[in-house]
């Protein structure tokens, strides 16, 4: 059992001030569970940062 992490992202983008990465595999909802990515199947609520049109934001402090 892993510490939520995911999860808890998930429930912080469901706030009104906060961007989600709506990519297809994550679920165009933070509600919505993953499919098709690296782990869905152990990790249902796993997400990769990415969009629906594929751009991705670097994590922070990483340039």
């Amino acid at each position: 059992m892993g510490s939520k992490g995911h999860r808890i992202g998930r429930l912080i983008a469901s706030c009104k001030n906060v961007l989600w990465y709506d990519h297809k595999a994550n679920g165009s909802e933070p509600w919505e569970r993953c499919n098709g990515i690296l782990n869905s199947d152990i990790a249902q609520w796993h997400f990769d940062r990415r969009f629906s049109d594929n751009s991705t934001i670097p994590p922070v402090l990483e340039y």
